[in-house]
């Protein structure tokens, strides 16, 4: 093995752990972030033009992100959590007004939004 190959050989499990590294900080901040999100409360919903479920809530701000951690359809009730999480780096703490669009496997119709955060219906937007 010539003097090129073993530098080659260093090199390459170099890299190989720092990849793996960086890999296993990237999963672990996307789970701790998932993890640590709070749930948020829903202030009322709307549907757009295609029948595709908003809800509004006011933790929505520069920095931080909001998914549907759950989404529950019976037949008289759509039940619905969000999550809110902040990432290492936050710009602001103040509310801003936030949409979410959910799409629905069925119309709404009659069925009732319940906040899965706390078990209540949402009102409807004017």
């Amino acid at each position: 093995m010539g003097q090129g190959d073993a530098a080659d050989a260093t090199r390459s499990r170099f890299a190989s752990r720092w990849g793996l590294n960086l890999a296993v900080l990237v999963i672990g901040c996307l789970v701790g972030i998932q993890l640590h999100g709070r749930e948020t409360f829903i202030e009322s919903y709307r549907l757009d033009p295609d029948g595709r479920l908003i809800v509004m809530t006011s933790s929505g701000a520069p920095g931080r992100w909001n998914r549907v951690a759950d989404l529950v359809e019976r037949e008289t009730e759509v039940i619905v959590t969000i999550r809110t999480a902040t990432p290492p780096v936050a710009m602001t703490d103040i509310g801003i007004p936030a949409e979410i669009g959910i799409p629905l496997e069925a119309p709404l119709g009659d069925r009732v939004v319940i906040d899965g955060s706390r078990g209540e219906p949402v009102p409807r937007a004017p």
